[in-house]
């Protein structure tokens, strides 16, 4: 028989402190046989679920009223989660999606550099806003952020990436620019929320 425990909880609090806690949660039952599995994970604000993608290997915090949806790219051959925020007018949604690819050699600075020049083939015009590192549950991520122009209209978008087992997880939040400050602090919770289960 087989067990599951989930440990070592951060609480975000309104101040933003980071409180360690423990939580478990208990599936199955156990023997002396087995050892339980050990995740991290966080606790759950109010507004918020958690989404778990066991196949692709990650979790996240969705926000309840956002909408979900699984896509598959044939010709990129990539898998991508895609969040949707609600609006008022079509076309004003804001969007985060998490792609996840399997069998990659590169290092986060070529896969930046690939990204980059990808972009410049795609869009109009863009404009690197930022680029950097962040650690996100322990785990480092390159991350930088443009602003775009498509179709006639603007947008804000928030990239972050972290290679891990040669399988890339990228995460885009996306929004028009007009809109990018009001779900922006939504969309960072989603990003920081991140963690890849596979170890």
């Amino acid at each position: 028989m087989k067990g599951k425990i989930i440990m070592h909880t951060k609480l975000i609090t309104k101040n933003n402190f980071l409180i360690s806690g423990l939580i478990l949660i208990l599936t199955g039952s156990f023997c002396s046989e087995s050892l339980p599995e050990v995740q991290e994970v966080q606790v759950i604000p109010e507004g918020f679920e958690l989404y778990v993608d066991e196949k692709e290997g990650f979790s996240l915090l969705k926000p309840s009223d956002w909408k979900t949806e699984n896509r598959y790219n044939d010709q990129s051959k990539q898998n991508f989660f895609v969040l949707t925020s609600p609006a008022e007018v079509a076309g004003n949604e804001s969007n985060v999606s998490v792609i996840v690819s399997d069998s990659t050699d590169k290092s986060i600075g070529q896969y930046t550099n690939d990204l980059l020049t990808s972009y410049i083939e795609l869009f109009q015009s863009f404009d690197l806003e930022n680029r950097d590192t962040l650690t996100i549950n322990d785990v480092l991520f390159g991350t930088f952020t443009l602003k775009y122009d498509l179709e006639d209209r603007t947008y804000r978008m928030n990239t972050v990436y972290t290679i891990h087992k040669k399988i890339l997880y990228q995460i885009n939040a996306v929004s028009p620019a007009e809109n990018y400050a009001n779900d922006k602090d939504v969309m960072d919770i989603i990003i920081e929320s991140f963690v890849i289960l596979r170890k």
